[in-house]
């Protein structure tokens, strides 16, 4: 079973959020990986997070649903590793992240502030035409069929945990998500598929409040844009996977227990698209232009922390020698 992947950490439209403490509950042992380059961290983390896959593998060969084992990738770089975590011990191994580039900041948030306001003018075209009451009565019955009806004396009486996770982020290397590999194991996956601003992330934050209320653990995927909006809900315990299945992170179903929720003729008239096409495809076009400049900047501020740092690998001994420090710690 391959470890939970995903962004702990993201450069938002409102500013950096981190939620490693979040990751971190339930964990004894923190072992900083201090390394002199992001890529010579990356690579001990690798080297770490293998040896914890194969022990697993070895020791548990049936696997369970929910892997013990989860890395933890930049957020500005996904091709680099900033965490990994084992559940099974108790012990994860972490380096900081890495800031934007300084002169670079100011035009990078810029352009995501531009872009979203932008969108909060794309969700007032929504606003006014969805049917809020008829949608939160659909979800009242649907949360108590799919959740609280499902709780249980022992659930009811423990304290469960929330993880604070983003479901995906605006990199380097553009616009990206993890849903399909977050969900592999899940049973039963909902597709909420609307517009902005009808209510997906409200409908989100009712559903990991009532699984909370009824002492499930959940994971809480925040939107790597705009954190205070939520993107996915994941209830293991429930085999439970909710999520907005809407650009820029669109998805389909395509296996046995997936299942569509589509707002748009439900709950938003059928002819809004339509009636409006002028101003949502304008605003757009906006949205995707502000977006294209912040993937730009995050390509030439990676570009400068290749250029400064050494990137030499280090000699075999040397880098086996450090390796085994950290394992030790381990």
């Amino acid at each position: 079973m391959s470890p939970l992947i995903y962004f702990h950490a993201a450069e938002t439209a409102k500013g950096r959020r981190d939620y490693l403490s979040s990751q971190l509950q339930g964990i004894d042992k923190i072992v900083e990986v201090n390394e002199p380059t992001r890529y010579e961290t990356s690579r001990m983390l690798e080297e770490i997070l293998l040896m914890w896959e194969k022990d697993y593998q070895e020791s548990n060969p049936s696997l369970r649903n929910t892997p013990p084992i989860e890395c933890l990738l930049d957020p500005l770089n996904p091709r680099l590793k900033l965490a990994v975590i084992n559940r099974e011990k108790k012990v994860a191994c972490v380096t900081p992240v890495r800031l934007i580039t300084e002169e670079l900041r100011e035009d990078y948030y810029h352009a995501l502030k531009t872009a979203l306001s932008l969108h909060d003018a794309l969700e007032a075209i929504y606003i006014d035409v969805t049917d809020f009451d008829k949608l939160s009565n659909f979800f009242n019955q649907f949360i108590k069929e799919h959740i609280t009806d499902l709780a249980t004396s022992s659930s009811l009486n423990r304290q469960p945990k929330t993880f604070h996770r983003f479901l995906g982020s605006i990199t380097a290397y553009g616009t990206i998500d993890f849903i399909p590999k977050l969900t592999e194991t899940i049973g039963h996956r909902f597709f909420i598929k609307g517009r902005a601003g009808t209510g997906k992330s409200t409908i989100l934050k009712r559903i990991a409040q009532e699984a909370h209320a009824v002492g499930f653990d959940t994971e809480v995927y925040h939107c790597g844009f705009d954190p205070d909006s939520l993107d996915m809900v994941i209830i293991r315990a429930l085999d439970l996977a909710f999520f907005d299945s809407t650009l820029p992170h669109e998805h389909f179903p395509n296996r046995k227990g997936d299942e569509l929720i589509d707002f748009y003729g439900d709950f938003i008239p059928k002819t809004t698209d339509e009636d409006n096409q002028h101003d949502i495809n304008k605003l757009n076009n906006l949205i995707g232009s502000e977006i294209k400049k912040a993937i730009k900047i995050l390509q030439e501020d990676d570009q400068r922390k290749k250029t400064l740092e050494n990137t030499q690998p280090a000699t075999v001994l040397a880098f086996n020698q450090r390796l085994r420090h950290y394992i030790d710690k381990l």
